[in-house]
């Protein structure tokens, strides 16, 4: 089914008033080759440059088609700022959680270190911690 087709999907004109200026065209083109081939080639007539680019249909080019999809898709992956806010939020979130956890961390980390030896204490749990941790 030639309707079917990806270059024929977004087409308006996919209509019988638009095929039947498709047919239009196409026999209008078709005697007007005819006549310039009377004028240019054999020079029977004299040259008539008028009407040469003339069409009754809607020309639509794939990379226009192309680059709508993509300002599509462009639109659809911009962020709206209600989800930006949202976003926001639950980035603030996440960074409170992460410093309770991390709070509560080294407090068990301090009663275990702590319940093998009574040397260990938060400054030095602290000063082992920043000399052995890897940044990334």
């Amino acid at each position: 089914d030639p309707k079917m087709h990806e270059l024929f999907l977004n087409a308006q004109e996919i209509t019988l008033m638009g095929f039947s200026k498709i047919f239009t065209c196409y026999n209008l083109s078709i005697s007007r080759l005819i006549a310039i081939q009377c004028q240019d080639v054999y020079k029977i007539d004299s040259r008539n440059t008028k009407s040469h680019r003339k069409r009754d249909v809607v020309v639509h080019k794939l990379s226009e088609n192309q680059s709508k999809e993509i300002h599509k898709q462009r639109i659809n992956n911009t962020l709206t700022d209600d989800q930006v806010e949202d976003n926001t939020i639950q980035q603030q979130e996440d960074l409170a959680e992460y410093k309770r956890q991390r709070r509560h961390m080294a407090v068990e980390v301090l009663r275990q270190l702590q319940d093998f030896s009574n040397d260990w204490d938060m400054q030095r749990v602290r000063i082992y911690w920043n000399n052995h941790h890897k940044w990334t």
